[in-house]
């Protein structure tokens, strides 16, 4: 399979569209009389500080019904395998990892990034995904685009953004795939508006020149432009020791693998987590120390590297705890959710979920060094798990 498909019934109509979400035609179309007034911009920091990406975090209801588009319909996309980001798929999972060991062990690698992607990406082809790729009638595609647009865009922090990027070219690119793979016998997969393509051999300069202008033209058809800045052409004789990566995993074997660099880096990081554990385990620092490494160890483990254990169980041995005050705010603050759930004045199933949760993981910790303790905050908590209703807040 080439192209996506959605081997289903079309929604015909808004009443339809409504039940299959969950609510009704005048709480839906109310909700999209304001939805730009239902995102909050919020800038966060990328690249280690250096700098700043505009998100918009979806406000309770709109999120809520965005979440039920994803499960009700674009989780049920039957995707191609050269899509990789951020697609629920059981069968094939699909991830930066994933991506990588499709191009493990080329010859030559070509990397090319989509400029300002989802800012870039018009309403007019959201529209196009649910009237042409869907066959929704046009007031149901009317409503659904713009439920997951925002101002004329496509909001990076909505969870339908994802699935709109993946389905955005589901008209032309696959036409791409196709002749790239059956005239030059050239891999292409696309992590967003990551695209790579590779060859298990040395393609000429023509070749080369031929696949890069098919991908620019595809990007070109939906009014969007290749950061060349980012565009990277590389070959394994000549730069399989240095940085023949793609999605930040190096591919010049038939796996794909850290960096000589990045595992030594990951060594010093529990090296250090070891030393700070001898000073303090309790300090907030050290517990964000140990987590940022737990979550690169594992990244080791996922990718079968063999010290991924070893350093697994060093990291066991200097777990982060909490000291008598901190036990004491923690008893405080289950008190006060206990109690706020108990007399529902905390009506947002996600916020109480994530209250919840953050809660569970802290009394882990808490079981650390008091046990009896943790059981008995465990059993507060447990008490009130039916009123903070997690499959709904999760899935809803």
């Amino acid at each position: 399979m080439d192209k996506p498909e959605y081997p289903h019934k079309a929604i015909g109509s808004v009443d339809a569209l409504a039940q299959s979400l969950g609510t009704n035609p005048s709480a839906l179309k109310n909700l999209v009389s304001k939805v730009d007034n239902s995102y909050t911009p919020i800038l966060i920091s990328t690249n280690n500080g250096t700098k700043e990406r505009q998100v918009y975090e979806p406000k309770y209801y709109l999120k809520k019904i965005q979440k039920r588009i994803n499960r009700e319909i674009f989780e049920k996309v039957k995707f191609p395998t050269y899509l990789q980001g951020s697609i629920r798929d059981v069968k094939n999972t699909r991830d930066f990892v994933k991506n990588a060991g499709v191009h493990s062990g080329a010859n030559d690698l070509i990397s090319l990034d989509i400029t300002g992607f989802y800012d870039h990406i018009k309403e007019e082809y959201v529209s196009d995904i649910f009237t042409k790729l869907f066959s929704f009638p046009p007031d149901v595609s009317e409503i659904l685009t713009k439920l997951v647009t925002y101002k004329g865009i496509v909001p990076q922090g909505a969870c339908t953004s994802s699935y709109v990027a993946n389905l955005v070219f589901f008209n032309s690119e696959y036409r791409v795939y196709s002749r790239l793979k059956n005239r030059h016998n050239v891999k292409y997969t696309r992590l967003l508006d990551d695209v790579t393509l590779s060859s298990e051999r040395r393609l000429t300069d023509k070749e080369l020149t031929i696949c890069i202008d098919e991908v620019k033209s595809l990007f070109r058809k939906y009014d969007l432009k290749s950061n060349d800045s980012k565009k990277k052409v590389q070959t394994r004789k000549f730069h399989g020791h240095l940085d023949f990566q793609v999605t930040g995993l190096w591919v010049g074997h038939k796996t794909p693998r850290l960096r000589k660099k990045e595992r030594r880096y990951i060594r010093q990081l529990v090296y250090s987590c070891e030393r700070e554990y001898e000073r303090d385990s309790t300090k907030t620092e050290y517990h964000e120390l140990w987590n940022r490494t737990s979550g690169k160890v594992a990244k080791m483990a996922r990718l079968n590297h063999s010290q991924s254990r070893a350093l697994r169980e060093r990291l066991k041995k200097v777990l982060p705890t909490y000291n008598q005050d901190q036990a004491e705010t923690l008893i405080y603050n289950i008190k006060r959710f206990v109690d706020k759930v108990k007399k529902n004045k905390i009506k947002s199933d996600p916020a109480k979920t994530k209250n919840f949760n953050t809660l569970v993981y802290q009394v882990n910790i808490l079981t650390r060094t008091n046990k009896s303790l943790a059981n008995s905050l465990r059993l507060q908590l447990m008490s009130i798990r039916k009123s903070v209703n997690l499959k709904s807040a999760l899935w809803d």
